[in-house]
């Protein structure tokens, strides 16, 4: 007879004690297992936690950048970015030989094959023949379309030295100017811009205006000796074999201040940018004591490279 019956039973004896309640039923229905099978083994089951996805930081890419290599010619605003060059008519003026318009800066906007330049029109009223014409000036925006590709014969280009008026901070109140400037293949990016300034005692530091990760930099140069510094040239020449421009600066100055330092004589610094700064090649430096020409330079740059 099947059915359920639920009893108490006193286990342990007739006197008080722990009492447990059994119960009893139909046996619970088991598969049995086949003989020399071995027995199922329940596997514990581990929760893997997902990974968790951390948010990477991007960089925001700049909105522009600096462009140097602008100019105001024969009635045409030039610019030059990377290898596009493109021109654009200036606007009208008064009197041609009574106002001119200058350009003062220009940026590029990454991947826009443009430059917008900022101009200032410059009216001189003091001449006889700008009679009827008032001394004052205006400034306005062109934008430069880069049209065409720029000549690859020339891989420094001069630049005037207005350049630096775009560079804030470029020079310091004792600071002035010491080279004459080029924009080129020196250092990380096509588009460098080497700056040296000597203070009032002649000693000579400065800058390279350069591109870095598509962000506007300045690398400073390294600690340079002797003072009264004159740069005469630099010489943009692959100094030490591997390929890139270092710039050979060419000077006249003294080894020092007081009886024992006040030799004149011409040498040259030797900068190299070695992936992460500005840096000096002493042993070439030594080879180009005494050189007072450009193609003396050269010439031992190639005997050196022998």
């Amino acid at each position: 007879m099947r059915g359920w019956l639920i009893a108490a039973v006193m286990l342990g004896g007739c006197g008080p004690g722990p009492q447990r309640p059994v119960v009893v039923g139909p046996a619970p229905q088991s598969r049995a297992t086949p003989a020399g099978q071995p027995s199922a083994v329940a596997v514990p089951v581990v929760s893997v936690a997902a990974p968790v996805k951390v948010a990477e930081e991007v960089p925001e890419a700049p909105t522009s950048v600096p462009v140097y290599d602008i100019a105001v010619v024969s009635g045409k605003v030039r610019a030059r970015w990377q290898d596009r060059v493109g021109a654009v008519a200036a606007p009208a003026v008064p009197r041609r030989f009574c106002c001119e318009w200058t350009a003062r800066a220009g940026a590029a906007s990454p991947g826009r094959m443009e430059v917008v330049v900022d101009v200032t029109l410059a009216c001189d009223g003091l001449h006889e023949f700008c009679e009827g014409v008032e001394a004052g000036s205006a400034r306005t925006q062109l934008t430069v379309p880069l049209t065409a590709e720029a000549p690859v014969k020339t891989r420094y280009r001069r630049l005037s030295d207005s350049v630096v008026d775009r560079m804030p901070d470029a020079l310091g109140p004792k600071q002035q100017l010491a080279n004459m400037l080029s924009v080129g293949p020196f250092g990380p990016a096509p588009d460098g811009v080497l700056v040296l300034r000597v203070d009032d005692v002649g000693t000579l530091g400065g800058f390279l205006q350069t591109m870095i990760d598509e962000q506007p930099r300045r690398v400073p140069l390294p600690q340079l000796p002797w003072v009264m510094h004159e740069v005469t040239e630099i010489v943009y020449a692959d100094a030490d074999g591997d390929g890139a421009d270092e710039a050979v600066v060419m000077v006249n100055a003294l080894t020092g201040i007081g009886e024992a330092g006040t030799e004149e004589f011409s040498g040259a610094h030797v900068l190299k940018w070695d992936g992460t700064q500005l840096v000096t090649l002493p042993r070439v430096e030594q080879r180009m004591l005494g050189a007072t020409t450009p193609g003396e330079v050269r010439w031992r740059l190639q005997r050196l490279a022998k």
